[in-house]
């Protein structure tokens, strides 16, 4: 027997979808009219995005797209930095800035 695929009605998913970008350019405008960096306020350097639970990127609101290929290795590396201590949990939310510095971590 073949498994079922499941069907997706084509506009429920664009509500869901435009919903969903709605909520991610909230989150961006919010954070240009809140921060006190100029970079951001008036250039427009920030972003606000959505992942899975591997860290895979789902969807990108932002005032420039070069970060979107950065976040999700560093999505990746925060999974899996903290995911046995202290671990994460349905209805988990962070918030984070990169920093575009050296590492600190001495390499072999």
């Amino acid at each position: 027997m073949k498994p079922k695929k499941l069907a997706i009605d084509p506009i429920r998913y664009e509500m869901y979808l435009h919903r969903l970008w709605a909520i991610g350019e909230e989150g961006r405008m919010t954070l240009q009219r809140v921060t006190a960096s100029p970079i951001v306020s008036q250039g427009g350097e920030c972003m606000s995005s959505f992942y899975d639970e591997k860290g895979t990127m789902v969807l990108a609101c932002s005032g420039h797209l070069r970060f979107a290929a950065a976040t999700s290795d560093a999505i990746h590396d925060l999974v899996r930095r903290f995911e046995k201590s202290p671990g994460f949990f349905d209805g988990d939310q962070f918030f984070f800035t990169i920093l575009m510095l050296p590492d600190p971590t001495p390499t072999t």
